[in-house]
């Protein structure tokens, strides 16, 4: 991506520090690296496994580590895992358009796995198998169905978000979280002159700034019987990125 694409993506800054404020308020920067440190132990696991020959054994405990696929993974047959392991093969190392790998891994999750959200499946792939190339894709970064997300929320009102396909808006996606990572020290989601403390700030930063929007917006609209049993802040965070030790615990 170049300079110039990068400059034509405008943040919106008042609202992005009125989250950066607020989500120190509710959680310390240790709290927020140690998230960073976790999502680079998954990374790493995750490396290991799709490295070199990729076996069923490996899948499944990709699988496993992966939120949106833990629990329906232990019920797909032998040919499904078969379709996976073509279908991250060719995300990961195929020959055409990558965008077109994309949709491709998107509509067999869909379709062969009945992962209801394949984009978000497939952006856990690229991600955690190469975080310096790939970024994440959750409904808490953009939901293109509910049109919701912690993208609109710091992004000026007349950025657009939408896309022909899922692989092209995977693609304007990470256009947008790299302007925010190359403002990182402005906005306050690094410390200024210190290296990053993981490859996944810039995420970590999206998912709190959607943590915050929960408590504090759709709060209001819940019973104060629901109130009690949400999540505490951390809790939430970690459940969004996929660390909620009951997720990962093996």
């Amino acid at each position: 991506m170049t300079d110039s694409e990068l400059e034509d993506i405008s943040i919106d800054l008042l609202t992005s520090y009125d989250f950066i404020k607020e989500i120190y308020n509710r959680m310390s920067v240790d709290s927020l690296r140690s998230l960073g440190k976790r999502l680079e132990v998954k990374a790493s696991k995750i490396q290991s496994w799709v490295t070199g020959e990729l076996t069923i054994d490996n899948l499944k405990s990709m699988c496993s580590w992966i939120f949106i696929t833990k629990k329906i993974s232990k019920r797909w047959s032998d040919l499904q895992w078969e379709e996976l392991s073509h279908g991250v093969t060719n995300l990961l190392h195929g020959d055409d358009k990558f965008e077109d790998r994309f949709n491709r891994f998107c509509n067999m999750s869909i379709n062969t796995l009945k992962v209801r959200r394949g984009y978000e499946f497939a952006a856990e792939v690229l991600c955690y198998s190469n975080p310096d190339q790939y970024w994440l894709w959750g409904n808490w970064i953009w939901d293109p169905h509910a049109r919701t997300g912690a993208l609109p929320l710091v992004l000026d009102k007349n950025e657009d978000l939408d896309a022909p396909s899922y692989g092209e808006q995977y693609i304007l996606i990470g256009k947008k979280i790299k302007k925010l990572d190359s403002i990182a020290e402005e906005l306050g989601i690094r410390e200024p002159n210190v290296p990053p403390s993981s490859r996944f700030e810039t995420e970590i930063f999206l998912c709190a700034v959607f943590s915050v929007y929960m408590y504090t917006v759709l709060r209001m609209r819940m019973t104060n019987e629901f109130n009690t049993i949400m999540p505490s802040m951390p809790e939430l965070l970690e459940r969004l990125l996929g660390l909620h030790k009951k997720e990962v615990e093996q």
